[in-house]
């Protein structure tokens, strides 16, 4: 594929991702922890330091931050409005990982300064569960996070699908920024996870009385949805890497010889101003012509004057 092919024409993720990951973290929530039971099931799920939902959101995160950094090192292979763009995406998933985490406090379990646990809900060392910044950090990034996944992970998608082909022809970057329709299952489950137990209630079952559907689908529903969205922001980073394609080989690797000079890592190595190595002269075309009773490098001998 060439390199200046639209966005959308180029490979994308495997379906490995873009299918197995949200089918794997539904069946691990809905078939698998409920099993574990009420006594166990908060450890295995919401503990802050052994639960599969808390802990799955920060390591999707930091894997999605570890991979758009990559992603901005790559910046001039795309249209030049996606590196701002990019970067505030870093800079905000960064802060959606350092929250939900308590800043590494769930891990490394320092205490919260006595001014910060007084203002905070949960005695935490974050920001979203302080009274005085609750409702601007913490419930408006939900509803813009939830509005960015509906409008950008499912609608924008299936949308746009059919004018992909005149988008990248007439805005370039946003080809690029609109992710494709890959993304779409993993934003459903992000979006979608809440409803049947909300359907449920709606129609009069109250699913406390069943202890196994309660704990498959209204206990983790606002933690899986964090999760779903720590799923979407991962994909949609590798997708931007995998219709990237590999990395352009740099200039110096055409040169004879330059891949020993960069493994060598002296003073001839990538970015000096060392001469390259000279080409391999090419053999000559012209047969050299057969030696007659000497040698080609003997020069003929003077004959001998004769005998009187």
């Amino acid at each position: 594929m060439s390199r200046s092919a639209p966005s959308w024409e180029r490979p994308d993720l495997p379906v490995a991702l873009w299918l197995g990951l949200p089918a794997a973290a539904i069946g691990v929530t809905v078939l698998v922890l409920p099993l574990a039971g009420p006594g166990w099931w908060h450890t295995l799920a919401l503990s802050e330091r052994t639960g599969f939902l808390e802990n799955g959101t920060v390591v999707l995160l930091a894997a999605a931050i570890a991979w758009g950094v990559r992603l901005l090192r790559r910046r001039r292979e795309m249209p030049a409005l996606m590196t701002p763009l990019l970067a505030v995406f870093v800079l905000g998933t960064l802060y959606f990982a350092g929250e939900e985490a308590s800043w590494g406090q769930h891990w490394l379990g320092f205490p919260t300064p006595a001014a910060q646990k007084a203002l905070n809900t949960h005695g935490e060392f974050n920001l979203h569960n302080r009274e005085d910044l609750r409702e601007y950090l913490n419930a408006l990034p939900r509803r813009a996070v939830m509005l960015a996944t509906v409008a950008g992970a499912v609608l924008a998608p299936l949308a746009l699908q059919p004018w992909r082909r005149r988008l990248a022809g007439r805005w370039p970057w946003l080809d690029w920024l609109v992710p494709t329709w890959r993304i779409v299952p993993v934003g459903l489950a992000a979006t979608c996870f809440g409803l049947p137990h909300r359907a449920l209630a709606a129609l009069g079952v109250a699913l406390e009385g069943s202890p196994r559907l309660y704990l498959a689908l209204e206990a983790p529903s606002q933690e899986f949805r964090e999760l779903g969205f720590a799923m979407v922001i991962l994909l949609y980073v590798l997708s931007l890497h995998a219709r990237l394609g590999p990395r352009p080989a740099p200039a110096w690797a055409a040169v004879p010889g330059g891949a020993a000079l960069a493994g060598r890592g002296g003073e001839e190595g990538p970015g000096t101003d060392a001469a390259p190595a000279a080409a391999p002269r090419p053999p000559s075309c012209t047969p050299a012509a057969p030696a007659v009773g000497r040698t080609a490098d003997r020069p003929r001998e003077a004959p001998s004057a004769p005998e009187a």
